[in-house]
């Protein structure tokens, strides 16, 4: 298990792990943004028989206070979309499941940027014990400076009870420690019998909890600085006595909302470049929802359940080391921006869909080609579909601008994606032109839809063309792979060059360009040439990383394309296959 596990992972902007080892002190470290630098408030705290534990939170949730119990951290599982700990808190066994659901045959649920955590609770003894929960998140969500100040409110209707808290002046499209400063922040739970509420110093409300069991339904008013009394949004339920056979179960769903989310500059029609989250299509306000995101939690633990199974699955037949590295990063892929823009008419044009990445961890690069190209099999493996929605941004901002390969990303300011020719770098020519070809050559033969491919056809021949003669011998070039130096004659992007050739004859193909594809499956036929060129003559006969430097290897991660695509250009040469 690594150090960092994840807690609720569904977008650029909502991603926060716990950084800590594995054993009791995990409790006592506070939920991070995805750099690890950025505290995100986020606490849990269970209170047996009158004697409060720490599920999740800093080890000054509760501050100094005397007689806090220490919770034992018995387990520690993670899925593709769930991380289960399993605690031992005095006499009870908790369970507590952070769930960041991926819906992969529902696009609005998908772009809903809302994640679970739920807790589970049954005594291991034959008593009866009194139990209650409580749960509260600050405003460092909203902002990475915790002098700005903040407003919060709190909604309660039939079926749920929700807080929303935010900057009281957003700073539109920016960020500050990639937190971006133009969010807001839900926190809710069910409206069930035994539920309280309240908003206020965090403190406070907190060892309220631990002497009454519960909050006083109460909202302070006092809007102020994230930091200033550190104002907090909790929740607390008391479901009464609990023994081994009546489990007891308190859901809390946490979502960041930020509307518009992109502002695509490169759209020729003003109406498009401000794009939301795909859920508006489906709900009027965030209220709706909600309700339905609350409501809908047993469904999607079991969805999320059967889905995890079949990854599992799916990965063990590869490896088990596989498999636990699916389950790390599967929520991390799938934390995008599934975004729609509105018509002229001002209504949501469902066929205006584009799905946005960030460069997390790196920079604000927006849908990096290299970052798209590690992780379109995953797009593939949830839904086909959405890979070509991950493309359309791309290809719609590069079409008819006349440049002859394409661009690594859309700018390096997200959520704002923009694109300069001026920006070019030919050094990546390769890389990217083959990247785009073999991911749009994968999206058309795996979706079954040709329309893309046809809509921006001569894009892709004009990419395909620039580097269809010079693929065996390579300019200084870049290569994802290299360690970010550009250098001559790669194997593995030479190898790019040639799948990227062999897409573009598939392409021809799929649009009925007989003349194209004939061209195009000929210059492929470079593969031999490409064995020849970079395997050693050594006698343990490998790849190489660079033509002409023996003692060198190579890791030809192209391979997966070449195999994922049925070409079957390199084969089981074994000369070739030692790497």
């Amino acid at each position: 298990t690594p150090a960092p596990f994840p807690l609720a992972v569904r977008s650029p902007y909502l991603n926060s792990y716990i950084n800590g080892p594995a054993g009791s002190s995990y409790s006592e470290r506070w939920p991070k943004f995805w750099n690890l630098d950025n505290v995100l408030g986020w606490s849990g705290v269970i209170r047996v028989d009158g004697k409060p534990f720490v599920l999740w939170g800093g080890q000054n949730v509760l501050g100094s206070l005397n007689g806090v119990g220490i919770p034992t951290l018995t387990g520690l599982r993670m899925t593709a979309s769930q991380t289960i700990l399993s605690i031992t808190a005095g006499p009870m066994r908790v369970t507590v499941t952070f769930l960041s659901p991926i819906h992969r045959h529902n696009l609005a649920l998908q772009s809903l940027p809302f994640s679970y955590v739920a807790v589970d609770a049954s005594a291991t003894d034959n008593s009866k014990h009194s139990l209650q929960f409580y749960s509260d998140i600050s405003h460092e969500w909203v902002s990475g400076d915790p002098s700005n100040v903040v407003a919060w409110n709190t909604t309660t209707a039939s079926s749920t009870i929700f807080h929303s808290g935010s900057r009281q002046d957003k700073d539109s499209m920016t960020e500050t420690s990639g937190i971006a400063e133009d969010s807001t922040v839900y926190y809710a739970m069910a409206a069930a019998n035994g539920a309280t509420y309240q908003t206020g110093t965090d403190i406070t409300l907190r060892l309220g909890f631990v002497n009454d069991g519960k909050l006083n339904n109460t909202a302070d008013t006092r809007y102020r600085a994230i930091n200033q009394d550190w104002p907090v949004l909790a929740h607390s339920i008391d479901l009464g006595e609990i023994e081994a056979t009546s489990p007891g179960t308190v859901v809390w769903g946490i979502g960041l909302v930020r509307d518009p989310g992109i502002d695509y500059e490169p759209s020729q029609d003003a109406a498009a470049k401000s794009r939301s989250s795909y859920f508006w299509t489906l709900y009027s306000s965030v209220d709706d929802a909600i309700n339905t995101f609350m409501s809908g939690f047993t469904n999607a633990r079991k969805e999320a359940t059967a889905l995890d199974n079949m990854i599992s699955s799916d990965a063990e037949t590869v490896s088990d080391d596989y498999s636990e590295l699916i389950s790390l990063s599967a929520r991390q892929a799938m934390a995008l921006d599934y975004t729609v823009a509105k018509g002229s008419d001002g209504n949501w044009n469902k066929s205006d869909i584009m799905v946005f990445a960030k460069d997390v961890g790196t920079s604000r690069r927006v849908n990096p080609v290299e970052v798209l190209y590690a992780s379109f099999s995953s797009l593939l493996y949830f839904n086909e579909t959405w890979l070509g929605y991950a493309l359309e941004p791309l290809l719609r901002a590069q079409d008819g601008k006349g440049v002859g390969y394409a661009a690594p990303d859309l700018g390096d300011a997200y959520p704002t994606a923009t694109f300069d020719t001026s920006k070019l770098n030919a050094t990546r020519a390769i890389e990217d032109s083959g990247s785009m070809l073999i991911m749009g050559c994968a999206h058309a033969k795996f979706s079954n839809d040709t329309s893309k491919i046809q809509r921006y056809y001569a894009l892709y021949k004009q990419w395909a063309d620039y580097f269809a003669v010079c693929t065996l011998r390579l300019l200084i070039s870049f290569s994802t792979d290299s360690d970010g130096t550009p250098k001559q004659n790669m194997a593995n992007l030479a190898l790019k060059g040639i799948l990227g050739t062999r897409a573009m004859a598939e392409i021809s193909a799929a649009v009925e360009n007989n003349g194209d594809h004939s061209t195009y499956l000929a210059s492929s036929s470079m593969i031999s040439s490409w064995k020849s060129q970079y395997t050693s003559s050594d006698t343990g006969r490998h790849l190489v990383a660079t033509d002409g430097n023996a003692t060198s290897w190579s890791l030809v991660y192209n391979l997966f394309a070449d195999r994922l695509l049925g070409f079957d250009l390199v084969g089981s040469d074994a000369s070739v296959l030692t790497i």
